[in-house]
């Protein structure tokens, strides 16, 4: 179990789909590389770990964005506990999977 979690949606202000998905794949692979528990969705992947990894590693993800874009716009929701754990992906979804 871990102290954060983070949900991301990167949105780079472009008109092109094949790009926003390129970029946004780009960003996914650079997530799912460097972090152990990643889940990704329709709207959003969300990210399991420590706090002072998770913020690096969504300073990284925007870096990655950037790199492709000027305009990134994201849309993040961060769940943090100091003092002990947060609920992870499994508990909070296991139950509405089949």
């Amino acid at each position: 179990m871990s102290n954060c979690s983070f949900a991301v949606q990167i949105l780079p202000q472009q008109t092109d789909q094949a790009t926003i998905l390129r970029t946004v794949d780009k960003v996914i692979a650079y997530l799912k590389a460097n972090a152990e528990k990643v889940e990704v969705s329709a709207f959003e992947t969300t990210v399991e770990g420590e706090f002072d990894d998770l913020m690096n590693l969504l300073k990284g993800a925007l870096e990655v964005a950037g790199a492709e874009h000027n305009r990134i716009f994201s849309n993040i929701k961060i769940s943090y506990n100091s003092e002990g754990q947060v609920l992870g992906i499994n508990e909070k979804v296991d139950k509405h999977r089949q």
